[in-house]
């Protein structure tokens, strides 16, 4: 990821302590990432359902509204859902941070923060969630074509003469329909009816 696509990162950071915000505020600044910060739980739960962010970094231990809850409302709402959600511990709480993992979180990092780690976490999980979206993107642009295209297949009997249809029904019994008419009940598309200049010579040859 270069610095051009950085700046397109958003990650929300939600801690109270001080110590934690002086080391993760000028660190991934530096990296060139939009940042937004929270004080709890329940502003950072107003802030990511009102903006859109592409990480959360959360401290697991929060005033008022549990950390766990955060990421298990977090996941629970589709606006939000998609984010992943990194835990930042003390070493003695990596126990009670697995209970993380079933509410939704995706990692944790421990604190004091190592640089080097901080980072190549931070970097994995923004290039994952880039690439999730650029596929959800092109699922729903595949879902949208195919909904969109009807397609006809196998052999149309089709008269040489008046350019009918041969439509069979289920009973078997054979009707012949017109090929517009034919189209549009197989079809998605919308029929417009005009003269090509072959037929407007034959019809009109005054006009030419």
């Amino acid at each position: 990821m270069n610095s051009e696509e950085r700046k397109t990162c958003s990650i929300l950071i939600i801690d109270n302590v001080s110590p934690d915000l002086h080391v993760l505020g000028p660190l991934l600044g530096r990296e060139g990432y939009t940042l937004s910060f929270a004080m709890s739980g329940e502003q950072a739960l107003e802030m990511a359902a009102a903006e859109s962010y592409d990480l959360i970094l959360m401290d697991f231990r929060l005033p008022g509204m549990d950390s766990c809850e955060v990421c298990r409302c977090l996941k629970n709402d589709p606006r939000t859902a998609g984010i992943p959600v990194i835990f930042l511990a003390a070493k003695s709480e990596t126990n009670e941070v697995l209970a993380g993992f079933h509410q939704g979180a995706v990692d944790y990092i421990i604190k004091p923060f190592h640089i080097g780690e901080l980072l190549a976490r931070v970097r994995t999980y923004l290039e994952l969630k880039k690439s999730r979206d650029a596929l959800d993107s092109r699922n729903r642009e595949l879902e949208k074509a195919l909904l969109e295209v009807r397609t006809l297949r196998g052999i149309l009997p089709i008269c040489s003469s008046c350019k009918r249809i041969r439509k069979t029904s289920e009973e078997g019994a054979d009707t012949w329909v017109s090929l517009s008419n034919y189209l549009s009940e197989n079809t998605e598309a919308d029929l417009t009816h005009t003269i090509c200049p072959i037929c407007a010579k034959k019809l009109y040859p005054q006009l030419f």
